[in-house]
């Protein structure tokens, strides 16, 4: 995750306008960080189940963050080429 941040981050904010840099930065982290807060909520709840549920937990946390991931880079690919 640590290698993939910075990556993304040049990615996106190289891909749009220097107008639009900081609106594409503020959606990037906006997403980012609500991804975050629902896979760590995912993993709690079931992880709440007892020691059984963790890999379970586990699992599921890793895909909702591979969905996040991917709604992301849809989205952004939608809207940053249109310059909204």
């Amino acid at each position: 995750m640590g290698l993939a941040v910075p990556a993304m981050t040049t990615g996106i904010l190289s891909s749009v306008d220097k107008t639009l840099s900081g609106t594409a930065s503020a959606a990037l982290n906006t997403v980012r960080q609500a991804a975050g807060a629902i896979v760590v909520a995912i993993f709690g709840a079931i992880a709440a189940n007892g020691g059984s549920a963790i890999l379970h937990a586990i699992t599921v946390s890793i895909i909702a963050a591979i969905v996040c991931t991917i709604l992301t880079i849809v989205l952004s690919q939608k809207y940053l080429k249109k310059g909204i």
